[in-house]
């Protein structure tokens, strides 16, 4: 008798493991090419109509089993290596009314929108529980990742 299929998604996922998007496709094994038409993946930030277009050199993708949560809320998750693949790690926080999980010094990345041009800054989480470092010329909202925690966004003032 043949083993039962486990049906899957693909994940599209950050280098500190954040989940942008999950997918399905039968048996199909899509790629971040297939995703993003190898321009960039539109991430819309929470309760706005704000987008930050993160490019492919940014993302990985995963096949991992299928999970109804993370198809409905992709950004409150995590992939890692552990099992199972992709974990909750909380609903996005807006860094103008929250703080990031990441103890004072872990490594911060800020993908900041600037017009139709993605900055990536590096920096990290300061006593404030803040990223540190300032806005590129032009940039007007952000994805922000690190290593522990939920992903977070904001905007500049």
């Amino acid at each position: 008798m043949a083993e039962p299929v486990v049906p899957t998604m693909t994940v599209l996922h950050l280098e500190f493991g954040h989940v942008l998007a999950a997918v399905t496709a039968g048996a199909r094994t899509l790629t971040v090419d297939d995703l993003t038409g190898g321009r960039h993946l539109s991430v819309r930030l929470p309760n706005s109509d704000k987008q930050v277009e993160v490019t492919p050199d940014l993302l990985s993708a995963a096949v991992v089993p299928r999970d109804d949560d993370v198809l409905d809320r992709p950004l409150e998750f995590r992939f890692g290596t552990g099992s199972p693949p992709v974990t909750f790690a909380g609903k996005p926080v807006d860094i103008g009314t929250g703080t990031l999980s990441g103890a004072e010094g872990s490594p911060v990345v800020s993908l900041w929108q600037a017009g139709d041009q993605l900055e990536v800054a590096t920096g990290a989480v300061n006593a404030s529980k803040k990223p540190d470092g300032v806005a590129p010329p032009g940039a007007t909202h952000r994805l922000i990742t690190c290593p522990t925690g939920p992903l977070a966004y904001g905007t500049t003032p």
